[in-house]
C-alpha cells in the first residue's frame, strides 16, 4: 500500500493526486490520501515537505516527482 501524506488546500498536493491516480490507471498500484492534520505524528514527520508518497517498508518519495520518478519508485518497492 502507499501512502500520499498531503493536506487540503496544497495544490502540491493536489498535483500529486492527479499524477497517482493518472499512473494508477495503467499500473498496478493502491494508494491512499493521508491527511497530516489528522495525526500528530505524520505532521511531525511529514508536515514540513508535503506531498510524500511512503510505501508500508518505510520508502519515501518527496516532492517533486513525474510519472518516471513514480515508476522507478514502484520498482524499487518491489
Amino acid at each position: 500500500m502507499l501512502y500520499l501524506y498531503m493536506t487540503d488546500c496544497c495544490h502540491l498536493c493536489e498535483e500529486a493526486e492527479r499524477l497517482l491516480e493518472t499512473v494508477a490507471a495503467y499500473q498496478s498500484m493502491e494508494w491512499r490520501p493521508r491527511d497530516v492534520v489528522e495525526d500528530p505524528e505524520w505532521m511531525a514527520t511529514y508536515g514540513g515537505h508535503i506531498p510524500v508518497l511512503a510505501d508500508d517498508a518505510g520508502h519515501r518519495l518527496g516532492w517533486p516527482f513525474d510519472a518516471t520518478d513514480l515508476l522507478q519508485f514502484l520498482e524499487a518497492a518491489r
